[in-house]
This record gives C-alpha cells, sequence and structure tokens, in this order.
C-alpha cells in the first residue's frame, strides 16, 4: 500500500505564504523518506530481477528517471552557485568556463556522490541561514558594504605616482636645506618658557547663542551619571579614567563653543536611512590648491552652501619646537580643496574660515580628529561644531581596525600609500604623489560617512530575537546618538601649553615621561645617571626653545640616554653620539655639564647618607646554647704598644677589647699576659733576644744586652724580668749538645735557666744576618727525631715545677711512639690445627656469612607480564651503546 500523497497540482507561494509551503514541503519530504526506507536490499532486487523479467526492466526504468532527476538538481545546484559568485566579483575567468561532471550511470553515482552530499549540504546550511535570519536568531551584518567595493578591496588602486619602494626618499621625509617657513611669520612666534599661557582669542564669535565671555557653572559641566558615580578602589584603572574624564570635564568650560556644543540641533538628515552617494573619479572632481586669499574666499563661498563636508590636516613637529599645521584640507560631494596654512596663517587666523567649522547647520565629518581639533585652535583659534569623528564610529559597530586607511580599503577599494604621513609637508612646491595622497584623505570620506550612519541606524533598529522584552524600549537612534556624544566630546578638547618644570619634570615634553623608559625599571631618577638625565635633558630643551626646533631634533631620547649612562672613563663617547646631531659643535658643553651633574649627586649623596651610631662597648650577647669562642690575640701588637679601638666610620665599634686572655704558645709555654706593657713588665729574655734581634737587623743599630746579675735589687720603677719556665735552645745546639756529651753526662741536672737564656740569644744572632737586600731571614733547617732514650731523660732531668706543665705537654707531642720490633719468622709460634674447629661441621647460623661489596640500590619496577616473565630482547636494537628513541 502505498503512502499518502499531496495533490501537487498545488503549491504554495513561500514569498507570499511562506507557513503553508513549509507544511507542502515537510509532507512531501516525509513520503520520500517512507518511500526510500520500504526500498528492499540491493540482493532482494538482484532475486526479483533474475525471477521476472519485466520487474527488472521496470526496475531499470525507474532508476533512469532518479538518475535523471538526480543530475538536474544538481545541474540547477551548480548553476546557482556560479551565479552567486559572479554576482559578488569572485568568478575567475578560468573557473567561468569550467563544466560541471553529469551522471550518467551508477559509476557515476558511486565515484561522485560525495560530491552531491556536499552540495546538499551547502543547500540545507543556507536554508538554516535564512530561518534563524527570519525568525530573529540571527542579525544581519551592521555593515552595509556595496558588492562592487567589495570585489575591490583586495585591488591596490595607489594612483598614478605609486612606488613599489617600503621608504620614502629622503628628501621627501626631511628637508634639511629648506629655510624654515615660521621665519615668515607674520607675528613672531615666542617658544620661551616664560611666555604667557595659551587662551582662546575671539574677537568675534560665529553663530553665537551666548557671548565670548560666558562661563558655564561647574556642576552643569560636571553634571553626567557616569561621572558621578565613583568607581572603587579595587578598580585602579577605572578609578584612574575616572578622574581623567573629570578633569578634561573641567577643563571644557573655558571652550568658548561649550554652550553651542551641548545644545546644539542636529540635522534631521542624521538620523535617515539614506542611500550612500558615491564619489565621482579624482579626473572627474573639480580641485584647487588654494594658496592667495582671494582662492581662499572662493573656496569659503562655496563651503557655505554645503551641508556636509570632510576636513583633514597634514601637520610637521620637527623643524618647529611648537610645530606646524602645512596644509588644510577639505572636500565636499562636488569639489575638493587644499589649503596651504603655511602661506594663508594670518587670513586663517583672522577669518576663521568665515565661521564654517563652527556653523552647527553644516555636519563636519574627520577621522580621528582629536589632534586636528588642537593643531587648529593652536594654529589659528579656529573651533569645531556639530563634528562626526568616524573613528568613533568603528568603534561602536565593533570593527577589528580604527584607521582610515581600513576604511578606504573596506567601503572605497581605495588602498592609500601611508608613506606619506610621515613626510615633509613645509615642501613648496608640493610634489605631484603628496598632493595625491592629501586630496585622498577627504575625497572618500563622505561617501564613508553615509555608510557608517546608515550600519548605525541599522544597528539601532534591527529586530530583537522573537520573545525578547528589549524590542519596545529600544531606541533606533542610540548608536548614531552615542557616536555623537563621542564627537562632542572631542570637539570641547581644548590645546594645552605646558611649561617646562624643572623640578617636578611632569608634562608631555617633561623628563618624567621622556625617561620613563629608561629609568623606570631602575627604581627612579635619585641616581648618577638619573641626575645626569635630568640636566641634560633641561639643557635640551632650552637649545630646542632657542632654535625653535623640536627637542628630539636636537638629540633624539635613546641618544640621551646614553649620554646620561656615560662615566667620567668614557666621556670621550660623548663626541660619537653627538656627532649625528645638531648640537655637534657644542659637545664639549655636554661633558661638562655630565661631569658637574655625577659631581653635584656625589655631594648630595655625602650629605644625605644617613649617620650610624656607634656600638655600644659592652660585650655582645652570646645565645643560651652556644659556647664562646677563645679570643684571638696578637702577641706582637701585646708588648709595648697601648691595645687599639677597633672602630669603623659605617659600622662605629664594633670589636670589644678582650680582657686578661692569656697567650699559650708551643715553643715558649705560658709567657705573656695581655696588659703587662700597662703594667711595666717584660716579657721572657728568649722571646725578647728574638725581637731584639728582628729589630736590630731591621734598623741598623749596635746589639746591646744588658744582662743584669744574678743577685742584683729592683730598683724604683724597675721589675726585674721573671725566668722563663723553658728556656729557649735552638735545634742545632741541641744536636751538638747531644752528640759531645756521654750518656752519664746526658742524666745529669740542666743549667740554670739564665746560662741557656744567654747560650740561645748569642747562638740566634748569629743566625739572623741580613742579605744583599737587607732582609732579615731565618733559616729553619730540618730537626732530627729525638730517640726515645734522649725524650726519657729530657723527662727525668725536668724540674717539676707546675709552671712547665704546658710546655711538657707541647714537647710530649712531639714525640713520636716507640717504633715496635721487627717480627723474625722463628718467633712465630706453630699454629695447632687440633685446636681449631671444621668449618664443614658449623651450622648455618655459626657460619659468618661471608662479606659482599655493597651493590647500588634498584629502582623498584612494577611486573607488568603478568607473570609471564621477562620478554625476550629485540634482536633488531644495538646490545650496548647510547640508545635513544629519535627514530621511533
Amino acid at each position: 500500500m502505498q503512502p499518502d500523497t499531496p495533490d501537487s497540482s498545488f503549491v504554495p507561494v513561500p514569498t507570499t505564504s511562506f507557513p503553508e509551503f513549509l507544511a507542502h514541503m515537510t509532507t512531501l519530504l516525509d513520503s520520500a523518506t517512507s518511500a526510500a526506507g520500504a526500498l528492499p536490499d540491493r540482493s532482494d532486487l538482484s532475486f526479483h530481477r533474475s525471477l521476472d523479467r519485466s520487474f527488472a526492466k521496470s526496475l531499470d526504468k525507474t532508476s533512469g528517471r532518479v538518475l535523471k532527476l538526480a543530475d538536474q538538481l544538481l545541474g540547477l545546484a551548480f548553476e546557482a552557485e556560479q551565479n552567486e559568485k559572479e554576482k559578488n566579483g569572485k568568478q575567475s575567468a578560468k573557473v567561468k568556463g569550467k563544466q560541471r561532471q553529469r551522471l550518467e550511470d551508477e559509476d557515476d553515482v558511486l565515484d561522485r556522490y560525495r560530491g552531491a552530499i556536499d552540495v546538499v549540504d551547502g543547500l540545507l546550511e543556507h536554508a538554516d541561514s535564512q530561518l534563524d535570519e527570519v525568525n530573529g536568531a540571527k542579525k544581519k551584518a551592521a555593515i552595509d558594504v556595496k558588492a562592487s567595493a567589495v570585489a575591490q578591496a583586495g585591488k591596490k588602486l595607489p594612483g598614478p605616482f605609486a612606488s613599489n619602494s617600503s621608504y620614502l626618499p629622503r628628501h621627501l621625509l626631511l628637508d634639511e636645506q629648506m629655510a624654515k617657513p615660521q621665519l615668515s611669520f607674520k607675528e613672531q612666534i615666542d617658544t620661551s618658557n616664560s611666555r604667557p599661557l595659551w587662551r582662546p582669542t575671539l574677537p568675534f564669535k560665529h553663530h553665537a547663542l551666548v557671548p565670548a565671555d560666558y562661563t558655564p557653572r561647574d556642576d552643569a559641566v560636571l553634571f553626567d551619571d557616569e561621572v558621578d558615580v565613583v568607581p572603587d578602589k579595587s578598580d585602579p584603572k577605572a578609578r584612574e579614567a575616572y578622574f581623567a574624564k573629570k578633569e578634561r570635564r573641567a577643563a571644557q568650560k573655558h571652550h568658548p563653543y561649550w554652550y553651542e556644543t551641548k545644545h546644539l540641533p542636529y540635522p534631521t538628515s542624521m538620523f535617515v536611512n539614506l542611500t550612500p552617494c558615491e564619489p565621482k573619479s579624482f579626473e572627474e572632481t573639480p580641485f584647487e590648491f588654494v594658496d592667495t586669499p582671494e582662492a581662499l574666499e572662493r573656496m569659503v563661498a562655496q563651503l557655505k552652501e554645503a551641508t556636509e563636508i570632510a576636513v583633514d590636516l597634514e601637520y610637521h613637529s620637527t623643524r618647529s619646537y611648537d610645530g606646524l599645521t602645512c596644509l588644510i584640507q577639505i572636500s565636499t560631494r562636488e569639489a575638493d580643496w587644499v589649503v596651504d596654512a603655511l602661506k594663508l596663517k594670518s587670513e586663517l587666523k583672522e577669518g576663521k574660515l568665515g565661521g564654517v567649522l563652527a556653523d552647527p547647520s553644516i555636519v563636519k565629518v574627520f577621522h580621528g580628529a582629536s589632534s586636528d581639533i588642537t593643531w587648529l585652535q593652536q594654529g589659528f583659534d579656529i573651533y569645531v561644531v556639530n563634528l562626526f569623528d568616524t573613528y568613533e564610529a568603528t568603534h561602536v559597530l565593533s570593527f577589528p581596525q580604527h584607521s582610515l586607511q581600513s576604511l578606504l580599503k573596506l567601503y572605497c577599494g581605495f588602498d592609500a600609500d601611508k608613506r606619506y604621513q610621515k613626510a615633509d609637508w613645509r615642501i613648496r612646491p608640493l610634489p605631484q604623489e603628496m598632493l595625491f595622497y592629501a586630496r585622498s584623505d577627504t575625497h572618500f570620506l563622505l561617501f564613508i560617512y553615509d555608510s557608517l550612519r546608515n550600519a548605525l541606524l541599522l544597528k539601532s533598529r534591527s529586530p530583537s530575537p522573537v520573545g525578547s522584552s528589549e524590542a519596545a524600549r529600544k531606541n533606533p537612534q542610540a548608536a548614531m546618538r552615542q557616536v555623537l556624544q563621542l564627537s562632542a566630546e572631542t570637539a570641547l578638547k581644548l590645546y594645552v601649553q605646558e611649561p617646562y618644570d624643572v623640578e617636578t619634570g611632569k608634562g608631555e615634553r617633561g623628563w618624567v615621561n621622556t625617561g620613563k623608559r629608561w629609568f623606570s625599571k631602575k627604581g627612579n631618577f635619585d641616581s648618577e645617571g638619573g641626575w645626569a638625565f635630568k640636566r641634560l635633558h633641561q639643557w635640551r630643551d632650552q637649545v630646542a626653545r632657542e632654535e625653535d626646533e623640536s627637542p628630539a631634533y636636537i638629540i633624539p631620547p635613546a641618544d640621551l640616554a646614553k649620554l646620561a649612562d656615560l662615566r667620567d672613563a668614557n666621556m670621550t663617547m660623548a663626541y660619537g653620539i653627538l656627532a649625528r646631531t645638531p648640537v655637534a659643535k657644542r659637545a664639549p658643553e655636554v661633558v661638562a655639564l655630565l661631569r658637574a651633574a655625577r659631581a653635584d649627586y656625589a655631594a648630595h649623596a655625602a650629605e644625605t647618607a644617613p649617620a650610624v651610631a656607634p656600638a655600644p662597648a659592652s660585650e655582645p650577647s652570646i645565645p643560651q646554647g652556644e659556647k664562646k669562642s677563645a679570643p684571638v690575640v696578637d702577641a706582637w701588637a701585646a708588648v709595648g704598644r697601648q691595645p687599639v679601638q677597633a672602630t669603623s666610620s659605617l659600622f662605629g665599634k664594633t670589636v670589644a677589647n678582650q680582657p686578661k686572655a692569656k697567650l699559650v704558645s708551643a715553643m715558649f709555654g705560658q709567657t705573656l699576659e695581655v696588659g703587662l706593657a700597662r703594667k711595666g713588665r717584660r716579657g721572657s729574655p728568649g722571646f725578647d733576644a728574638v725581637r731584639a734581634a728582628v729589630h736590630d737587623d731591621i734598623v741598623p743599630k749596635p746589639v746591646q744586652v744588658n744582662e743584669a746579675p744574678a743577685d742584683a735589687v729592683d730598683a724604683p720603677g724597675v721589675h726585674k724580668p721573671e725566668p722563663e719556665t723553658v728556656a729557649f735552645v735552638p735545634s742545632k745546639s741541641k744536636a751538638k749538645a747531644k752528640a759531645k756529651e756521654p750518656p752519664a753526662a746526658q742524666s745529669a741536672p740542666p743549667s740554670p735557666p739564665a746560662v741557656k737564656a744567654e747560650a740561645s740569644q748569642t747562638q740566634l744572632a748569629k743566625k739572623l744576618v741580613p742579605d744583599a737586600d737587607g732582609i732579615v731571614s731565618v733559616k729553619k733547617k730540618s730537626k732530627k727525631k729525638a730517640s726515645a732514650s734522649a725524650v726519657a731523660s729530657a723527662a727525668a732531668g725536668a724540674p717539676a715545677e707546675t709552671a712547665r706543665g704546658k710546655a711538657d705537654e707541647a714537647l710530649a707531642k712531639r714525640v713520636k711512639k716507640e717504633k715496635k720490633d721487627k717480627i723474625r719468622p722463628e718467633d712465630i709460634p706453630a699454629f695447632d690445627y687440633a685446636a681449631e674447629g671444621n668449618v664443614l661441621d658449623q651450622t648455618q647460623v655459626e657460619r659468618a656469612p661471608p662479606k659482599k661489596k655493597a651493590k647500588k640500590a634498584r629502582k623498584t619496577v612494577v611486573d607488568m607480564s603478568g607473570g609471564f616473565g621477562k620478554a625476550p630482547s629485540d634482536p633488531s636494537q644495538p646490545k650496548a651503546g647510547n640508545k635513544s628513541g629519535t627514530y621511533i
């Protein structure tokens, strides 16, 4: 039984009754899908074909009809795709003559069925997109771009003077030979730092609603719902933007056209969606270079009759301290003008362009007007009312790019050569390529304004998604009003002439803004290099004002930082750095300034260095649990001198005197104490002899040895030296005495200490002989090891006084242990094997395990084999050496 099919004689028209058409198409698709699902499998069809010949013929006929219908559908889809590409300008000549491949048999279906699926998928996606747009789920693009403009967007239209070079010729970038135009101005330019600040001067106010001296109230200027809400402290960037905006609004009250801008009745044409007026070609559009007062009057007369004008400026700021406005480009829908602002500076300042730019009935279209507004105010005291900034419109429309070059390429297919943006616009006469670039900036700008205006109105009037409650409350002029509000804020911007602040360095041209790139990472400018940079920056600004040049032209900022980092030893490098600048002849002056800055900083650092209070004389405390280290005292400094307190200019009193530290010597024993010189006591005779011999050799004087008799009585104020506990005897004398004396004499009691001391002094004086250079050296000969008998006899004959205890200990440390007697083979007893047990009879516990070499700990490897043992090695891998997985 076949499914019911609708009557194919009646097909609803989708443009008039889309719901009926959708229901009709859905029914047809359901029936076709059901019929396709009811078809038997291919193997069943082959079986039935073999049984019934008439069924086979009917099946072939039906297959041919379906194949023909499929080929016709693909043909229609291919034709529609080609027409769409040709309409959008994307059809190339090579693709245009290409024919599609037809479906003629089963093999064609099998080979090219993927192409049919792609076509169907594309049709379904296109249908989904159109349905979403109808239902409001998808919005149309906010940019109303002409199709022909899109087709030409990738093509470059550079004009007749285009060049493939990426850099301008040097004479077009900066003409060093030309005379300065500002020297021919009627009004002398004052660039001194003491000049009065700039103020608006309007002898006559065009299109005035209030007098020129009208000043609005502060609450009227600052009142704004957004400004009144102070951002939270957690968002520092928002707070900074808030206070900056409030400061700008506070300065707006001095603008002479503040009231006219705030109460501006915008023309109705700005809120109507009109077809953009395409610009004429350069050849068809009248053009005039205005450089005479008569031509200026003719231009102003034509501008007063226009309703929209496009304005742009070209200026120069390299060979002038304040900068110069060189050109003013103005275009209407019928003509283009380029005004020589250098030659007609006085006429422009007096006539104010006839008040055209202040006329609220004329829409002034700028792109990026923030700088142009201040240049007009600075040079000619001209103000703009009813401004439309295309740069602000690109932000409201969320364009990916915001430059004029991108808008020219998007809407007009014109690729501007932005190399001339940095050209020297003072050059007269202007080359044709520069004049063409200046004219093109405003020639297309009114057409771009029309396109952006329609896009803004379309964005506000586009329907909201179905079911949204915002559709009824949406303002159809919201986007356009937002752009006009932002443009009005730009028009109310005032030119500010900032004086040079030497102390704080603030301002656009201050040393803080110039040097933050180099000194922000180092902390601040309070350093040697920072002081040099500030002094040099101040000097550069002074020279630039005197010569009426830009500071960057005198010395570039990068060279300024290099000069500030130079040290005194490298000051000659300053001549090489300044050789590329106009102040090369003043290099000695710069070097002297840098040295003076460094000297001033050194004096400042010495004055401001914090004074450190001296440390208390008390002994520093020792943490609990730590042992006090033994004092280290210089024995030579303790004799004959008063102790010196260790102090420092930076840390004060650092090391306290060590009270009564005993000196212990391995040679002299306990001989001296700190403070003996203060008590008038002398050291031991042996120590004094060594010191006196060294002193006499350094200072050549006759050696005088004054020996006091043993029975001498101490005179008043004279102290008798105490006998040393151990006599100082050189090793050479000891060796000779041992060789001459018999063993019985060696055990005799030793001589008195005084006799030994006298012998020691005599032998030491013989050994201390200065060489040819007058340097005294004491040669130390190798000592023979003392035998055990000599040590024993010395120990037996030594006095038993306790004062020699430390000397005996020191001497005993030098004596080595007696060597063991050599063992002879016949003295070794025979080994009794019967007394030893059998190793084989011992148990595992009794048997001592053999010592094995310690092995490195291996890493634990998890067994992933599942109990099947280690996998066999791969014979294709190398057996040794470094193995890497580079080619695995």
